[in-house]
């Protein structure tokens, strides 16, 4: 039958569809998870500011305000990043969600191909059995008038 030639393909496509759509998850969850380690330094970075501020008014010692100041410097550090990581993965992700996009169009364009396959199969039984039905009428119609006997 026509449609079985395009099982295979139809087959291979929707793998490639789902693995398409496995990678934009597994991106989506890499990417939520680094935004909220961002917010997350983000926050740290306001309260160490808050702290700074608070030990220079107060009488705290130049050797643990210059800790307090390295550790602000590290957390913005971190904080740029995971910004450039949050960046990659916005990118990656548009990317994966093209590549999706692509695969479900082959996709349904291989079972559109089977559709169209599937009609053409249909209609040319139903020529032949049309032509079948016409010759049977034929040849009763011809044995009607030439009665054998």
């Amino acid at each position: 039958m026509a449609s079985t030639k395009w099982e295979t393909l139809k087959d291979l496509r929707q793998r490639k569809v789902d693995h398409a759509q496995a990678l934009l998850l597994e991106t989506e969850k890499r990417k939520k998870e680094a935004v909220q380690s961002l917010n997350q330094v983000l926050g740290y970075i306001k309260e160490y500011r808050a702290q700074i501020k608070a030990d220079e008014n107060a009488t705290v010692s130049v050797t643990n305000l210059s800790r307090s100041r390295h550790f602000l410097q590290q957390l913005i550090q971190s904080s740029a990043q995971q910004e450039n990581l949050c960046i990659q993965l916005t990118y990656q992700a548009q990317q994966d969600q093209a590549e999706l996009m692509r695969c479900r169009a082959d996709l349904k364009a291989i079972e559109k191909l089977d559709e169209k396959d599937r009609q053409l199969e249909r209609k040319k039984i139903a020529e032949q059995e049309a032509k079948d039905l016409d010759e049977l009428a034929r040849s009763q119609f011809l044995g009607n008038l030439h009665p054998q006997g």
